[in-house]
């Protein structure tokens, strides 16, 4: 296969020396987010959506958990079968460490980041009654990272046991399928369920440079499924992604 899930790394991990450790970009398996959109039936055929989110992920050790807020800022519009949306975002978190005991080597109680990206997303629909089918459709995502973690990933990359990829720069890309409908009492009071498929990109290979280059992998891609649910009141909205390794609550305002 062309992309190794996270199962894989996984399982390579359980079969190799229990000392060695393994660090990753943190939006590895989080940086998918549904982005919201009018119905077709709605009056306004354009939006603005701004949102603020919790996001929780398991880091490469597993035992590493990852806990971050996001603000995110949205335009969508919808034409004749078509939605397209675009947006921005910035997140500011915390890695903490469950994989190194005290007194270990590059030991830490928790690495600060932080950073920015942009996403934009399509899809092809068809009106049915109160609905939406959304049949098809894509979202790309591209993250940039900063922060004490980006650069304690980097600097453990040339100590004995440590795999690493320093790389900061995380895109997804992935196809989506979604129905999102209203109730019958109000147009602006819309629930959405959708689907997304696809692979998560990294920048470089796990790396350790303590005698000669080795690599612990042979894709620097990650494939990713995430279910989403969108719920609107009014002007109000809540939303929640969750993939197996990665979870995200969101609370906005449409405008």
């Amino acid at each position: 296969m062309k992309y190794f899930t996270f199962s894989i790394t996984v399982l390579v991990l359980a079969f190799s020396s229990c000392t060695s450790k393994f660090y990753t970009p943190a939006l590895i398996n989080s940086n998918v987010s549904y982005q919201p959109k009018p119905l077709s039936s709605d009056s306004v055929k354009a939006a603005n959506y701004l949102s603020g989110s919790i996001n929780n992920a398991l880091g490469e050790m597993m035992a590493d958990e990852i806990i971050f807020g996001q603000l995110n800022y949205n335009r969508a519009h919808v034409y004749n079968n078509v939605n397209i949306v675009y947006g921005a975002y910035g997140f500011l978190g915390t890695y903490k460490n469950g994989a190194l005991d005290v007194g270990e080597p590059y030991y830490f109680e928790k690495k600060s980041f932080s950073g920015g990206g942009g996403r934009l997303s399509a899809n092809y629909f068809l009106r049915m009654g109160r609905a939406d089918f959304r049949i098809i459709g894509f979202e790309l995502g591209v993250s940039r990272e900063f922060g004490e973690y980006s650069r304690f990933r980097d600097e453990v990359r040339s100590a004995k046991d440590f795999y690493s990829d320093a790389g900061n720069v995380v895109t997804t890309a992935g196809l989506t399928t979604e129905i999102a409908w209203h109730t019958k009492r109000s147009l602006m009071n819309q629930h959405a369920f959708r689907l997304y498929v696809g692979p998560a990109f990294r920048q470089n290979k796990m790396e350790n440079k303590f005698n000669n280059v080795t690599t612990y992998e042979t894709s620097t891609t990650r494939s990713s499924v995430f279910l989403s649910y969108f719920l609107q009141v009014q002007r109000f909205n809540f939303s929640f992604d969750a993939s197996i390794f990665s979870s995200r609550f969101g609370l906005g305002y449409r405008f």
